[in-house]
């Protein structure tokens, strides 16, 4: 149960966001994606938590090397989810671990896509002019202007990254800053198929990044090693 605190005094905009969530979450059926079933209002429970473990969290909990092969499937599942929700026509806008939960340690879902823009699937390559997002983890072009579905494809790259190469907070916004400004690649891995697929979601120009339906089937790629 996802649990949305709205403050006495935020106004109709803060409703009409969560509305406008759950209208976007009932059209998805996915498995790697939040199922939605229904939206009620209730009086806050000051003892309710919200015990949802997010990536984010196992981020931090786990700084130490990681294990890239689970790494690349809790990826792939990432990039299934994402895939779905441009075939139904809309861009995520505000991918980032945190927004990323466990359903169980091998299972992982998406969700929060109260920003979510809709596209439609016959004009893919119609951008659109509001900024939306958290700034660590927005593309070059979201930033600036105008933007498509590459924007969503960006920021799976630097969601691979964080997953493959534990980084401080500082060390993670140097290289995302890197990214970009089309810097280039400086992650600290061996794995050449991490660092191609890296490089190849993270191309400054979004016109040099695959769609997100290629980019599932470039995970079969012996070359990536997924």
């Amino acid at each position: 149960v996802k649990r949305i605190h709205i403050p006495r005094n935020s106004g109709e905009s803060k409703v009409q966001q969560v509305s406008r969530e759950a209208r976007v979450m009932a059209q998805f059926d996915h498995p790697c994606i939040v199922r939605y079933y229904g939206t009620w209002i209730e009086r806050p429970d000051p003892e309710s938590q919200n015990d949802t473990h997010s990536l984010a969290d196992w981020l931090k909990e786990n700084q130490q090397t990681r294990d890239l092969t689970q790494m690349k499937s809790w990826f792939k599942q990432i990039v299934e989810a994402v895939a779905y929700i441009h075939d139904k026509g809309f861009i995520h806008r505000d991918l980032k671990p945190s927004n990323i939960l466990f359903e169980t340690s091998y299972r992982i879902r998406v969700c929060d896509l109260g920003i979510a823009s809709e596209l439609g699937p016959i004009d893919m390559t119609r951008t659109r002019t509001f900024d939306s997002g958290t700034q660590l983890y927005q593309s070059p072009e979201q930033m600036s202007c105008c933007y498509s579905y590459k924007v969503d494809v960006f920021t799976l790259g630097l969601i691979y990254a964080e997953l493959c190469v534990p980084m401080t907070g500082a060390e993670q916004f140097r290289i995302f800053d890197n990214f970009r400004r089309g810097l280039g690649n400086e992650l600290p891995i061996e794995d050449a198929g991490t660092v191609a697929l890296v490089d190849r979601l993270t191309k400054e120009r979004s016109a040099d990044r695959p769609m997100c339906r290629e980019v599932l089937e470039e995970l079969s790629n012996t070359s990536y090693n997924f």
